[in-house]
């Protein structure tokens, strides 16, 4: 995790100033990538933005966080990871309807949105909650949720055994 070299003496004065600008580049081509992610969600959700647009904020985004929080500027995780889901989850389903056009790229987002949380959290039953909870999904997707949630808990328990959320507690 970005949070696990954070900088510290003096780095402390210069790394945040380093960081936020490079953000700051990035969010002139893509101002998406500011804030906690809501926006970037919705736009995800909404099937407002197209395929390349879908590429790059998937690449961005999580650039743009790792920046923030790795130059020692704090900040949450919950709605990044949500909103990078969504993103890559409505990418998927753009890539998926040009396969087979019957899909809902919007369906995509939210299932992407809470895999994304279920392994972040390592909490797939809340982050399922949480995302029917936020986006107002039906429980037509409900059996694609879970499938992805689990498919995403289990990758991620191959390679981190943390959460975001564990990650950031002192390992003494």
């Amino acid at each position: 995790y970005s949070s696990d070299h954070r900088p510290t003496g003096r780095l402390l004065l210069v790394l945040p100033v380093l960081g936020m600008a490079a953000v700051g580049l990035i969010a002139i081509g893509y101002p998406y990538v500011l804030g906690n992610g809501r926006d970037l969600a919705q736009l995800a959700m909404t099937g407002s933005v197209g395929l390349v647009g879908l590429v790059a904020l998937s690449l961005l985004k999580p650039v743009a966080t790792n920046l923030t929080l790795g130059s020692g500027v704090s900040g949450g995780l919950f709605t990044p990871t949500f909103s990078f889901g969504a993103v890559l989850g409505a990418f998927l389903g753009h890539a998926w309807a040009r396969l087979w056009p019957a899909g809902d790229p919007a369906s995509f987002a939210v299932v992407g949105a809470a895999a994304m949380l279920s392994a972040g959290m390592q909490a797939p039953v809340a982050a399922i909650a949480f995302a029917l909870e936020l986006t107002g999904s039906s429980d037509r997707i409900m059996v694609a949720m879970l499938v992805a949630a689990a498919g995403a808990v289990l990758t991620c328990r191959r390679f981190e055994q943390r959460s975001v959320y564990s990650a950031r507690l002192p390992l003494h």
